[in-house]
């Protein structure tokens, strides 16, 4: 999946939350296999397209890389 249609997905339904539950984090999971540029570039894009939700405390982001 591309990372920003996956990070529109995120965005979309945190506006579906309602006023009451916006204090409720979410809590993303990033997993791959080779630890290389192309995964640093990937991962740079998604932080960057979540980075005002990720300072707010709206999302925290888990990243497991292996070599």
């Amino acid at each position: 999946m591309d990372i920003t249609v996956a990070g529109d997905a995120v965005e979309r339904e945190l506006s579906l939350i309602s006023e009451a539950k916006k204090d409720a984090a979410i809590k993303v999971f990033v997993s791959y296999f080779h630890n290389d540029q192309s995964d640093e570039e990937l991962w740079k894009t998604l932080e960057a397209h979540l980075s005002s939700r990720i300072r707010k405390g709206a999302i925290t982001v888990w990243h497991v890389g292996q070599c």
